[in-house]
């Protein structure tokens, strides 16, 4: 069965490429950013509820969205 899929991918040789961002900038870029596609928040959810779908984890990312969450929470 054909699956409609979009996908990313990181050249890590080009000059664009930003490795080694500290958690603290990757959740105010993922706070912050909006494209065509949606929010940097939104585009983290859905990754982590397609990959829970499939019995999957990233602890890591699991990390990143509860971060945002408590960062995004009125004081």
């Amino acid at each position: 069965m054909p699956v409609q899929t979009v996908a990313f991918v990181a050249n890590h040789a080009s000059k664009r490429y930003r490795g080694g961002i500290s958690d603290v900038d990757i959740v105010s870029a993922l706070s912050s950013a909006k494209g065509g596609l949606g929010t940097g928040l939104e585009y983290l959810e859905e990754t982590l509820s397609h990959l829970r779908g499939l019995g999957l984890s990233d602890g890591h990312l699991e990390e990143l969205s509860g971060s945002i969450q408590l960062n995004s929470k009125p004081r």
